[in-house]
């Protein structure tokens, strides 16, 4: 989160492509102040605000309908509570921080005149 969606969404208005600049925004409106009170940079806090929302989702699906898990655990927890086999294929490893910044929402900055 730190080094991908903050940045991402604190450079609202200086990306050099217009729609990734409304999509910033619209995440900074929707997501960053009103869940995350302005503060998402601030660590310390949105960890805060995860485990918060962990907790009440945890709070609220009886355990037997949910599943909560490391997706560094892989395959064996996810199809164990889904009752099918774990398949013979790795685990899905994308939209790393790499793939986020330079493929998914390249955050190059506009640089002014």
């Amino acid at each position: 989160m730190q080094a991908t969606i903050a940045p991402f969404v604190a450079a609202r208005g200086s990306h050099a492509d217009a729609h990734v600049n409304a999509i910033a925004e619209m995440a900074y409106q929707t997501i960053v102040v009103p869940l995350f009170d302005d503060r998402l940079s601030e660590r310390a806090h949105a960890i805060d605000v995860f485990e918060d929302h962990i907790a009440e989702v945890q709070a609220t699906i009886p355990g037997d309908r949910l599943l909560t898990f490391d997706l560094r655990e892989g395959w064996a927890p996810l199809c164990a509570f889904l009752g099918v086999d774990v398949p013979d294929i790795p685990f899905p490893k994308t939209n790393s921080s790499r793939e986020f910044t330079e493929d998914e929402w390249a955050t190059e900055q506009v640089v002014p005149e």
